[in-house]
């Protein structure tokens, strides 16, 4: 008994960890039976990008995988030069200022490899300043809910030779040699403020003309991970709460609508419930803009909530 004892002990002293993500085990017995295709190598990719950018694996790991991943990458997609571009994709990447080139025609629906890409939430469609204030691993980093730790970002850019009105352009909008060294500058600077993982490798992949971007690991994985829309309360859902008011507690119709039936016109039923909504949303404008306020004030420091 003492025995399977210190068996369980040992066990449950490991800790816990992530394994291999679930679509990366299900390609690995699709390549087994013959049945692999760019759809489930797609799916890997995205399900150890999910791991590696919500930090459940460390990078030598992914890394690791990574590189699995691209040799079967450029074995799915022979068209491919050595470096993980087509010819025709790399003069049109060069000429786009350092971006993965456009779908070569209709029927492009490859996924290609990328050397570098940075780690940054949706910087290419966001501005530089935005995408790294919003990265966890940066805001992890840096501290930048502190008043020094943003004083640390924007020296960051500065040491970069960016100008803080062109980090907070949209990326597309950034001048064109920014955005070819952008990756370069960030990988040699970047140590310097501790940010030693801002670069790794990763996958884009094209769906022909259905698309006007390609879609990108990362980015893929941000628009699976966010649920839920964010939503900013403001006066308009003023309509909204109204509407319920006016609902009977057994869920009857609204006065407006019972009116309607009794024999008023459409016309009259939407008079008075464009009064009542405007008479609601002039009482209550000045609570909703507090309520707004204190949330965005105690996002800022969550140790001093705001009363």
């Amino acid at each position: 008994m003492a025995k399977h004892r210190a068996v369980l002990s040992r066990y449950y002293a490991r800790g816990t960890g992530h394994g291999l993500p679930v679509s990366l085990i299900m390609w690995m017995l699709a390549e087994r039976l013959g049945r692999s295709d760019n759809e489930g190598l797609w799916l890997a990719i995205l399900g150890l990008t999910s791991q590696y950018l919500t930090s459940s694996i460390d990078v030598e790991h992914y890394e690791r995988v990574a590189a699995l991943l691209a040799s079967d990458v450029r074995a799915l997609n022979p068209s491919m030069t050595a470096d993980g571009e087509s010819d025709e994709s790399a003069v049109r990447q060069k000429a786009s200022g350092g971006l993965a080139g456009r779908a070569v025609d209709a029927d492009d629906g490859r996924i290609r490899v990328l050397d570098k890409e940075l780690r940054f939430t949706l910087y290419r469609h966001w501005s530089l300043e935005n995408a790294m204030y919003h990265s966890s691993y940066v805001a992890g980093k840096l501290s930048i809910w502190r008043e020094r730790g943003l004083a640390q970002l924007r020296g960051f850019m500065a040491k970069m030779g960016f100008s803080l009105a062109q980090c907070r352009q949209t990326f597309d909008h950034m001048d064109l040699d920014l955005r070819r060294t952008l990756v370069d500058k960030i990988e040699s600077i970047a140590p310097e403020y501790g940010l030693t993982e801002c670069v790794y490798a990763s996958f884009l992949r094209s769906y022909g003309y259905q698309s006007s971007s390609e879609l990108f690991g990362n980015k893929r994985f941000w628009n699976l991970s966010s649920g839920v829309a964010p939503r900013i309360e403001g006066r308009n859902d003023a309509h909204k709460a109204q509407d319920k008011e006016n609902r009977a507690p057994g869920g009857g119709q609204t006065n407006a609508t019972h009116k309607e039936q009794q024999g008023g016109t459409v016309a009259e039923a939407l008079q008075e419930a464009e009064a009542v909504a405007a008479q609601y949303s002039s009482r209550n404008a000045q609570a909703d803009w507090t309520r707004s306020f204190f949330a965005a004030y105690n996002a800022l420091d969550s140790k001093k909530p705001a009363r």
